[in-house]
C-alpha cells in the first residue's frame, strides 16, 4: 500500500508508474484469493506468527495443510494503550517450542563456535524470525559455558550510549533541518524551534521579553546552580529567578532549582519551623463518668505565694470537665501520689485511666506503686510533645485566666484565691457539654451566695414548699439522662471542633526506613541558644510507626533513639 501513498498527497502530479502497477496486481491477487480461516486438523503441527508496530500488535495461528502456503486458523490483533506503547518499527517472528528452540541453538552454535567477529546466537535467532520466551537465557548460558565463545567482542558489536542532550534536536533542526523520526516529536521541535537560535556555536533561546538565554546542558546546569546557591544560599524561587534573569535556560530549570535547594543538608537543617498540624484531631471519649482523668502541672509560677507555693497540680475528668486542684511547694512523687489518692480515688473512686505527660513528677516510683495498688492504667505523652494531653492544658489556661482577674494587687495570695477560681470554673456552663461540671457530677445546679442574700425565684419557691422524698428520688434517677444529653452535646461539639481543626492540617505521614529530620532540642524546649543555630538535626531513619502519630527513630550509624517523638517535630529529609 505504500506505493499508492504518494498519489494521495496534495500539490503532487498524478503519475501511475511501474511501482503502482506491481502493487495493484498484488492487491488484485489478494482480493481474488483471500486467506480464509479454516478449522484446525488434529495431528498437524501448529505455527504461531506474531507482529507488532509502534501502536498495535497481532498474531496468526496457522497449519501446514500441504502446498506452498500455510492455512490460517485464528487471528487476533489489539491496539496498544499507555504503557504498552513501544517504539516504532515492526517485526514478524515465528514462535517455537522449547525443544525446537534448543535444536536451533545447537545448530547455530556448531556453525559459529570459535569464529571471530561472530554475532551473538540470540541476535542470529532474531534475524531468522524465531521466538521463544527463554531463548535469550538459553543462548547466553550456552555461550557462557563454552570456552571457545569467550573471545572479546569485535568493534562492530560494541555500542556506546552517550547521554542524551535536550539541545541536540534543536541544533540538528536549525543547522541541518533534521527532525526526529517520530511525527509528534518532530512537530513539537518545529513549533518550538522558532524561539531558538545559534550564535558562535552556542544555542540560545529568546525569552518572551526578547532577552537571549543561553541553553545549558545537564552538567552545566548543575554547575551553575551549585556556584550560584553556594554564594547566597537563597531559596528555591529566588535561585530560579536569579538564574533566569542572569541569562540561563534549560527545559526543567524551575523544577531543578527547587530540587537543588530542597536536597541541600545545610538548607534543610536551617529551614523554617512547620506550624501547621501534622495529623487529624483525636478526641478522647470515655465510656462512663470518672473513667478517665488528665493530670497536669502548672509552674514554676514566677511569683511564689506567701506560703512558698510554686506549683499548681490539676486533675480534670474528661466526661464532665470536673476539676480538682491544689497548690504545691514541690512536685515530689509522694505529694503527687497523695493528691491522686485524696482528691480522686477517695472522692470519686479509682479510675481506669490517668493521662499525664512523661515528666518525672508523674512517672516515678510513688505514683507507679499507687497505680499498681488500685489497678490504674497510666497513659503518657512523649516528652517531645507534652501537649498531647491537650484538654488538661486547656483547663490550666482557663484557671490561670480566672486567677489573674481576681487577684488584683495581692499577687502573692494566689493560693488563697485558687479555691474561688476553681469554684467559678465548676459552676460555669461549658460550651463543650452545654452544662456546668457541677450539675453533671451532682445532678443539681449550685446555689450561688448571691441567691441567698437576695433570694432568687427557685430559692423563694423552695423555702415555701415541703421537701418531697419521692420527687427527690425521681430527680436523682434522671441524672443519667442528663449526662447522656450532655454527652450527645459534647459529641456534636467535638465534631465541630475536629472539622475546624482539620482544615488547617497538612498531614505528614512517614513510613519505616524513611529518612527524616528532627527538631533541634533547644527549639523544642523553647530555650535560648546561639543566633545561628540550626532548627533541625539529622538525618534519622524511621524504625517504628505508632498509630497515635508517634515515631521511633534510628541514627544513621545504626544506634536507636530510645525516646519516641511526635510527628509534629519531624519533617521529610531529601537526600
Amino acid at each position: 500500500m505504500t506505493a499508492f501513498l504518494p498519489l494521495l498527497k496534495k500539490d503532487i502530479p498524478f503519475a501511475w508508474v511501474e511501482a503502482q502497477c506491481v502493487a495493484f496486481e498484488k492487491l488484485k491477487q489478494c482480493l481474488v484469493r483471500p486467506k480464509i480461516l479454516r478449522p484446525p486438523v488434529q495431528g498437524v503441527p501448529l505455527y504461531l506468527y506474531t507482529t507488532f508496530t509502534g501502536s498495535a500488535m497481532g498474531a496468526v495461528l496457522a497449519q501446514d495443510m500441504g502446498g506452498n502456503e500455510l492455512s490460517p486458523i485464528y487471528y487476533i490483533s489489539r491496539v496498544l494503550q499507555d504503557a504498552e506503547l513501544r517504539e516504532a518499527g515492526g517485526s514478524l517472528a515465528r514462535c517455537v517450542n522449547k525443544r525446537e528452540a534448543e535444536k536451533l541453538l545447537q545448530e547455530l552454535h556448531a556453525e559459529t563456535c570459535g569464529q571471530t567477529g561472530t554475532v551473538h546466537i540470540y541476535r542470529r535467532l532474531q534475524r531468522m524470525g524465531v521466538y521463544c520466551p527463554s531463548m535469550s537465557a538459553q543462548a547466553s548460558a550456552l555461550q557462557d559455558n563454552c570456552a571457545d565463545c569467550q573471545a572479546p567482542p569485535q568493534p562492530a558489536e560494541v555500542c556506546t550510549v552517550e547521554e542524551i542532550d535536550w539541545r541536540r534536536p534543536y541544533i540538528d533542526f536549525i543547522q541541518h533541518k533534521r527532525l526526529p523520526s517520530d511525527r509528534q516529536a518532530a512537530l513539537k521541535i518545529q513549533k518550538k524551534a522558532a524561539r531558538f537560535f545559534i550564535y558562535e556555536g552556542v544555542l540560545y533561546r529568546r525569552s518572551y521579553s526578547n532577552a537571549a538565554l543561553r541553553c545549558l546542558s545537564e552538567h552545566e546546569a548543575v554547575e551553575v546552580m551549585t556556584r550560584s546557591h553556594d554564594a547566597e544560599h537563597q531559596g528555591r524561587r529566588k535561585l530560579f529567578l536569579q538564574l533566569y534573569e542572569g541569562g540561563f535556560y534549560w527545559k526543567t530549570i524551575e523544577n531543578d532549582t527547587a530540587e537543588h535547594v530542597r536536597k541541600l543538608l545545610h538548607c534543610q537543617t536551617h529551614g523554617n519551623l512547620i506550624q501547621a498540624p501534622h495529623t487529624l484531631l483525636h478526641n478522647i471519649v470515655t465510656p462512663w463518668p470518672f473513667h478517665s482523668w488528665g493530670l497536669d502541672l502548672i509552674g514554676t509560677i514566677n511569683r511564689l505565694s506567701s506560703k512558698r507555693h510554686k506549683y499548681i497540680i490539676t486533675a480534670m475528668k474528661y466526661a464532665s470537665k470536673w476539676v480538682e486542684t491544689i497548690p504545691l511547694k514541690d512536685y515530689a512523687g509522694a505529694n503527687i501520689a497523695a493528691f491522686i489518692k485524696e482528691h480522686i480515688i477517695y472522692r470519686f473512686g479509682a479510675p481506669m485511666i490517668i493521662i499525664t505527660d512523661n515528666a518525672k513528677s508523674f512517672v516515678n516510683k510513688d505514683v507507679i506503686d499507687l497505680f499498681r495498688q488500685y489497678n490504674i492504667s497510666l497513659h503518657t505523652s512523649t516528652p517531645y510533645y507534652p501537649k498531647g494531653n491537650g484538654q488538661a492544658e486547656a483547663t490550666n489556661k482557663t484557671l490561670i485566666c480566672i486567677l489573674s482577674r481576681i487577684l488584683h494587687d495581692h499577687h502573692r495570695e494566689w493560693h488563697e484565691q485558687l479555691p474561688v477560681a476553681l469554684w467559678a470554673y465548676r459552676i460555669s456552663k461549658h460550651s463543650s457539654t452545654g452544662a456546668s461540671p457541677y450539675s453533671l457530677v451532682y445532678g443539681e445546679d449550685t446555689i450561688l451566695p448571691a441567691e441567698m442574700a437576695i433570694p432568687s425565684v427557685r430559692v423563694a419557691m423552695d423555702s415555701h414548699t415541703t421537701p418531697d422524698e419521692i420527687s427527690r428520688f425521681a430527680h436523682l434517677d434522671t441524672i443519667e439522662e442528663r449526662r447522656a444529653r450532655a454527652e450527645r452535646f459534647a459529641e456534636a461539639y467535638r465534631k465541630r471542633a475536629a472539622n475546624h481543626y482539620n482544615q488547617s492540617v497538612k498531614q505528614r505521614i512517614f513510613k519505616v526506613e524513611e529518612l527524616v529530620l528532627k527538631i533541634a532540642p533547644h527549639v523544642q524546649r523553647n530555650a535560648s541558644t546561639e543566633k545561628f543555630s540550626a532548627n533541625w538535626e539529622g538525618p534519622f531513619m524511621i524504625r517504628k510507626v505508632a498509630e497515635s502519630g508517634y515515631y521511633k527513630l534510628r541514627r544513621m550509624n545504626g544506634t536507636k533513639v530510645k525516646t519516641p517523638i511526635n510527628g509534629k517535630w519531624l519533617k521529610k529529609f531529601y537526600a
